[in-house]
């Protein structure tokens, strides 16, 4: 009797159409958006955390200027983080403590001047109208950011002899 992943290659030649082939073990379904999103979720909230990281391990918090290790700070939303168009962009994440984030809800009256003056008057507006654009990543929009961000992570990461 054949097994499935024999089967999927004689149709579909090795690795079978649609699915991933892992090592030895049995074929399985392409990861979910779902899946995928929660990874670059984790991936991209190292990344936030890390960029503005000095050499010695610690961030200030965006809003309101608090030096901790980045491993105490949390990614820091103008836009809220169920707009997706804006969700990932960076310039809409930044690092901040979790007052800020958390208690503060963002911060955001603060968040608002500083993004404008880091980035140039507007920048929060253009995050507001970005916001609203009619955006639904594909499966390959997911994965091409995970890589991109695993990438600058393990570079900042060895710029910070992490």
């Amino acid at each position: 009797m054949r097994t499935v992943k024999e089967i999927l290659e004689s149709i579909h030649g090795e690795g079978g159409r649609g699915f991933v082939s892992t090592s030895n073990s049995k074929p399985s379904l392409p990861q979910s958006i779902r899946v995928l999103s929660g990874a670059l979720v984790r991936i991209h909230s190292e990344y936030t955390r890390l960029k503005d990281t000095d050499k010695f391990g610690r961030v200030r918090c965006f809003t309101c200027d608090k030096v901790m290790p980045w491993k105490e700070s949390q990614e820091g939303h103008y836009i809220p983080r169920g707009k997706l168009p804006t969700k990932f962009e960076n310039k809409n994440t930044h690092a901040q403590c979790p007052n800020c984030n958390m208690m503060l809800a963002g911060n955001l009256e603060v968040y608002r001047v500083r993004l404008d003056a880091r980035y140039g008057k507007g920048t929060a507006d253009d995050m507001l109208a970005l916001s609203k654009v009619k955006y639904r990543p594909t499966r390959a929009d997911y994965q091409s950011q995970i890589a991109f961000y695993k990438s600058a992570v393990k570079k900042v990461k060895k710029r910070l002899d992490i």
